[in-house]
């Protein structure tokens, strides 16, 4: 029963309403149970890897288990690190971020300016502290540039805390660990795991992006869609499995040209 109506006709931009696209092809493709790691991979007998999962909440410290935003903390990590370096006697490591999970432009090329400029987004990274913030005082903080390398830079601070020095910084690395992985597969030939830290669910994840129309975590929620369907990691990716969730769900798709998974962008 229609109760009111005005210019039911007339198309507009949908805007946040896309994000309800962006929450079903998360939760249909990834799962709802499906948490996000962020692990450590031992490479060689002097680097580790820090691999992004896809978790831009990451706490900087300890994490919290009864939050959403934080569960996971680099504190956390950095202590089972340094725990197992130490009983392979290991005091001293070079340390190297992979954050091949995601491709393509960290923003898309049609958001203005403005939208990070104004804290409303920020690069899309597998990986992140407080969603790249630079302070969290603020309902739109100021963001990092790139969010993955100051998480590595975070990670690499507390493992000096444990009494594990870092030789050098981070590293954007293209050694064993560094190739893109999908999700959950074992680690590349020559690299043993030797921490993690989960996310919480993608459920508790997502209904935290529709509550808070978070678009940072919408973006990453889109990307790992496209991730666990096969598509790359991508603006693009996340928008075919937009599409794909609604051809799944018995919609016609006509007509619908999603372009990011927030519902920022104004036009394609």
């Amino acid at each position: 029963t229609v109760l009111g109506e005005h210019q039911p006709d007339e198309a507009r931009v949908p805007a946040s309403t896309v994000k309800l696209l962006t929450a079903i092809a998360a939760l249909e493709q990834v799962g709802p149970e499906a948490t996000l790691d962020t692990r450590v991979l031992s490479a060689s007998a002097d680097r580790i890897v820090l691999v992004g999962g896809g978790d831009m909440m990451l706490a900087e410290g300890a994490g919290d288990p009864e939050a959403v935003k934080g569960r996971a903390g680099l504190g956390d990590l950095a202590r089972t690190t340094a725990s197992q370096l130490r009983l392979a006697g290991r005091t001293e490591v070079r340390l190297d971020f992979d954050d091949s999970l995601f491709s393509g432009p960290r923003l898309h090329p049609s958001w203005e300016d403005s939208y990070f400029n104004n804290g409303y987004v920020a690069p899309i990274a597998p990986m992140a502290v407080l969603l790249g913030a630079r302070r969290t005082d603020v309902p739109y903080p100021p963001r990092y540039n790139d969010p993955a390398r100051h998480a590595a830079e975070v990670f690499a601070a507390a493992l000096g805390e444990q009494g594990i020095t870092v030789l050098g910084e981070p590293r954007r690395g293209d050694g064993p660990g560094c190739a893109q992985q999908p999700r959950r597969q074992p680690a590349p030939e020559g690299a043993t795991q030797i921490a993690s830290v989960s996310s919480a669910s993608v459920a508790e994840v997502t209904e935290y992006m529709l509550v808070h129309s978070e678009n940072t975590v919408a973006e990453v929620l889109g990307r790992l869609a496209a991730v666990a369907s096969g598509l790359p990691g991508s603006f693009e990716g996340a928008t075919q499995a937009m599409r794909n969730a609604v051809v799944d769900a018995g919609i016609d798709p006509a007509g619908l040209r999603p372009v990011d998974g927030s519902g920022l962008a104004a036009t394609a």
